[in-house]
């Protein structure tokens, strides 16, 4: 006797593992795209003002240089600057000057050769970083220097397991043109792992041989006798030192306290695998992070807080404001800022 084939049951155990087959795909395929859907692009270059430096004149006046962009984004252009106030807060009470007054002016920057900003641009050229991010990150830098009055010394570093100084310490005014080319993809480093806080670090202190003296400078960016200091990082990973990085640096902490207590400003660029905590870390309450998913995409973000620089201004306070121990805040509409230590400039050296 032939045995029966029963034909429904095994239809309907085919079709079950069938669906459940479609439905896994689905929930992968929708996992898939909330996982795309989870980064979100950071931008905080905008609605904010910025105070890139400050200095205590030979007159004891407060000079401060400010750049910003509005609410909406858009750079402050220098006649919107010129139409902040400042208020000096004292433990009994807060007196607020406008432009014009006898306490307060401000002015745009535009005199090129005056010596205001030391500049650090540094970029990341680990395993993961091809070369269309390196040209695209060139380009960020080329938008930065073409707006930026030629009122800043340069220096361009780029890192893998080490840092390597492309163009030291150059005045703008004198080689503009030679600092944009250091900026572009240099094929000659190896990329490998992602010695960032050795970077910054160097970066920041220089070469612990170089030593400024009451006559001298050192090569570190908060060693420039100069009011305003800023750096601007590239980076698409976490640190990853290697057996063969300097590894001078390993806490974090020690580093964003130098930048916090030499008022530096810090502007963080990464892509989609950057860690944000690390960005915001480095940046602080006074710089940004412009946080994008591919390099291509920062170019566009940068943009106006870029065009903003061309109309950076010069707020003098007068030293009759009483300004030296207490509260400056710097109003613009809903916008304000507070100056965090008006403090003389960190060497006499005449520039």
């Amino acid at each position: 006797m032939k045995a029966s084939v029963h034909i429904a049951p095994l239809i309907k155990t085919s079709l079950w593992f069938l669906s459940v087959s479609i439905v896994s795909s689905m929930l992968l395929l929708a996992c898939a795209k909330d996982e795309s859907k989870s980064f979100n692009s950071q931008n905080t270059l905008v609605n904010k003002i910025f105070i890139l430096g400050s200095q205590i004149d030979i007159d004891g006046n407060l000079i401060l240089y400010v750049n910003g962009t509005a609410v909406n984004g858009e750079p402050l252009t220098d006649v919107e600057l010129q139409n902040s106030s400042v208020t000096v807060t004292t433990a009994t009470e807060s007196t607020n000057y406008i432009n014009g007054d006898s306490v307060l002016t401000i002015q745009p920057v535009n005199s090129a050769g005056d010596k205001i900003l030391s500049l650090s641009l540094i970029t990341d050229y680990s395993g993961s970083i091809d070369d269309s991010a390196l040209n695209a990150i060139g380009d960020v830098f080329k938008t930065i220097l073409t707006y930026l009055p030629l009122v800043y010394e340069a220096q361009i570093i780029n890192f893998s397991d080490n840092y390597h100084v492309e163009i030291g310490w150059t005045e703008a005014s004198e080689n503009y043109d030679a600092i944009v080319a250091a900026t572009y993809r240099d094929d000659t480093i190896k990329r490998n792992g992602t010695a960032l806080y050795d970077t910054i670090g160097f970066t920041l202190m220089g070469d612990p041989s170089i030593v400024g003296t009451p006559t001298t400078q050192g090569d570190g960016l908060i060693e420039r006798c100069r009011p305003a200091h800023m750096m601007m990082v590239f980076s698409d990973g976490l640190n990853n030192p290697q057996p063969n990085s300097p590894n001078t640096y390993a806490d974090i902490i020690e580093l964003t306290d130098l930048i916090e207590n030499s008022e530096s400003i810090v502007i963080m660029l990464g892509t989609s695998n950057a860690d944000l905590a690390t960005l915001q870390a480095f940046a602080g309450s006074r710089g940004a992070v412009v946080q994008m998913d591919k390099p291509e995409n920062i170019k566009s973000e940068i943009d106006k807080w870029a065009q903003s620089l061309s109309y950076m201004a010069k707020f003098t306070l007068s030293a009759d404001s009483q300004f030296s121990g207490n509260t400056v805040t710097i109003s613009l509409g809903s916008q304000e800022v507070i100056v965090a230590h008006p403090t003389d400039t960190i060497c006499r050296i005449e520039l």
